[in-house]
């Protein structure tokens, strides 16, 4: 066979994904003292990028150089794209600008796969300075390309946004001082959904459930009017998953970023965006989760049905009801109740309530995460507080207002205000 014979066996296995085959082919050829040329080198390039492998590619690249044989632009953009996918971005880089010492011109491609390295590097910086020179040479980019930038760029703001959170903040030292301390209110949102913590990311946001309501609802548990009351606690008991958190959050939350003209320490406001990160990160880095003020409680994997989920989900309560001081109660929330909230207020306004209240909240959509049409797992719930504290210590209880139906955000804020007033 001549070297059109080779050349189109090689090309057919680079398009079939077979890169062994291509390889053992290149061989073959020199044994048969067919000389390979660049359209040789470059199908079985090209077949190694597509698997990924950049350490074979690097080595055909310098086999060529061996046998005095030039690499050509479609070449060094398959070896780009090798290491790009080998997640090697420096040889990518270092690659594309020996294009330049051949004589060659990248191209599109091989800007394109230079620039797919730095995504998977986070190097934002790098694809910036790619697009300009992109620029530069007049190159028309494609929707390849903005895809492809976008990506790199989203990359580098997620470790900045974790290289920022990973810095401990001045005030988290000092919060350090009194750990132990009891909490006078325990909100504790419920969601009995299968998946958990396997339905959040911090990139994606909320995809299989209702995150991005439950962490709005954490926030203003904790927080009211620039207030991180430290005898205030919140809970989410998501699918299998459970989250504990306390006031000392507020120190990672708004850690300190530099200092005011008059000398004081300036800190980060707290915001959602803030919030959700510091949250992400503690689940990330589990030794330090209790310095943070959030201890997670996390499955290995995500639950197999719904009522599994809902079984671990009463484990995981379990596991609080333990640690309750002794003469805790819960304020149970359910529209149909028969007390109204002013009601239990007005009993109990000389009463002395020596440990913690816990207050039971639905998440999204009710307990069940299904409106709560069986109220079956929301029974559940209440049984194992009755358990735990006594039947006396439970209490059922409606807001007593007009409307039917409340978002979780809002009867947050309505308890926070109540209890900053005293009442709760």
């Amino acid at each position: 066979p001549d070297i059109i014979t080779f050349n189109t066996a090689v090309t057919a296995c680079d398009k079939a994904g077979q890169w062994k085959r291509a390889v053992w082919m290149l061989q073959h050829m020199c044994q048969q003292n067919a000389q390979p040329d660049v359209i040789s080198f470059g199908a079985v390039v090209s077949a190694c990028a597509g698997c990924g492998l950049w350490l074979p590619a690097l080595a055909l690249l310098k086999d060529m150089d061996d046998r005095v044989v030039a690499p050509n632009v479609i070449v060094c953009s398959a070896a780009i794209s090798a290491c790009s996918k080998g997640q090697q971005w420096e040889h990518s880089l270092s690659l594309l600008a020996s294009m330049a010492r051949r004589g060659l011109l990248p191209n599109v491609i091989s800007y394109n796969a230079a620039i797919s390295a730095c995504e998977q590097s986070a190097s934002w910086e790098c694809t910036l300075l790619l697009l300009c020179e992109m620029q530069d040479r007049s190159l028309k980019l494609d929707s390849v390309t903005y895809i492809t930038a976008q990506h790199a760029f989203e990359a580098g703001e997620t470790r900045i946004r974790r290289s920022r959170l990973s810095i401990a903040s001045l005030p988290l030292r000092a919060e350090l001082a009194n750990p132990n301390l009891q909490p006078r209110v325990h909100f504790c949102i419920f969601q009995g959904d299968e998946q958990g913590l396997h339905g959040w990311s911090l990139e994606m946001g909320s995809l299989l459930n209702r995150w991005d309501v439950i962490v709005d609802a954490l926030l203003k548990c904790l927080m009211m009017d620039g207030e991180w009351p430290r005898d205030v606690h919140a809970s989410a008991f998501v699918g299998a998953d459970a989250v504990h958190l306390t006031g000392a959050v507020q120190s990672q939350v708004m850690p300190a970023i530099g200092h005011k003209k008059d000398g004081r320490v300036q800190y980060q406001p707290a915001t959602l965006k803030a919030f959700e990160e510091t949250l992400w990160m503690s689940k990330e880095c589990a030794s330090r989760s209790e310095m943070l003020g959030v201890r997670w409680c996390c499955a290995s994997q995500a639950s197999s049905s719904r009522q599994a989920a809902r079984a671990a989900q009463l484990e995981n309560l379990d596991a609080l009801l333990v640690a309750a001081a002794p003469g805790s109660s819960a304020l149970a929330l359910a529209p149909q109740a028969t007390t109204p909230y002013d009601t239990l207020v007005e009993l109990g306004r000389d009463a002395s309530h020596p440990g913690c209240i816990f207050v039971l909240l639905g998440g999204a959509h009710g307990f069940d995460g299904e409106d709560d049409v069986d109220s079956s797992h929301q029974e559940a719930i209440r049984s194992r507080f009755v358990s735990a504290l006594g039947s006396d210590h439970v209490a059922i209880i409606n807001l007593g207002l007009t409307e039917e139906i409340f978002t979780l955000s809002t009867v947050v804020g309505f308890l926070k205000v109540e209890h900053s007033r005293g009442k709760l």
